[in-house]
């Protein structure tokens, strides 16, 4: 698992120096988390979540994490915010898609 959490950071150090444009639309950050989703995107819905340097993806409709290299107290937060904020999370990325 080292080697692939280590490609995992890299690539997401590798995203966060093109967070400056707009490339990945920030849905919330909150209580030291940050939401968003790339502006290439594909399904299913889903967001990225990232806190210091640790970060996961979260399906919006099923709440399945499908990469996690966050801390379990940490992953548990973030998917209660998720569940919290879904609709608009949904709401936000169709209105995002449905422009290009």
């Amino acid at each position: 698992m080292r080697a692939s959490y280590d490609y995992a950071r890299i690539h997401y150090a590798n995203c966060r120096k093109r967070d400056r444009s707009t490339n990945m639309p920030t849905l919330l950050i909150y209580k030291g988390f940050k939401f968003f989703f790339y502006a290439n995107e594909h399904e299913p819905k889903h967001i990225h979540v990232m806190k210091g340097g640790d970060f996961a993806k979260i399906e919006l409709a099923t709440l399945k994490v499908t990469d996690n290299y966050m801390k379990p107290k940490d992953i548990k937060k973030a998917l209660t915010i998720v569940e919290n904020h879904n609709t608009e999370f949904e709401r936000r990325w169709d209105e995002y898609f449905d422009k290009r």
